[in-house]
């Protein structure tokens, strides 16, 4: 999945579930305000098919958020 316009610099994207268990947490630096995650856990296994959310946080504390789709 591609994130795109997001804040350049320092992030942290977490992912959830509709229940709002944390399903990954990761950090990383976008120079080009895009990131690319591979819909992997923390335990490096494929996300099963869902509606997922995502909230992405830049150092300065401003949050970008929504939802998604994973189709298997």
């Amino acid at each position: 999945i591609w994130f795109k316009k997001i804040p350049l610099g320092k992030n942290r994207l977490q992912i959830f579930t509709l229940d709002g268990s944390l399903i990954t947490g990761r950090e990383k630096n976008t120079p080009t305000g895009e990131w690319q995650w591979e819909v992997l856990n923390d335990k490096g296994e494929r996300l099963a098919s869902g509606i997922y959310f995502y909230v992405i946080t830049d150092t300065g504390g401003k949050t970008k958020s929504g939802k998604f789709a994973v189709i298997r």
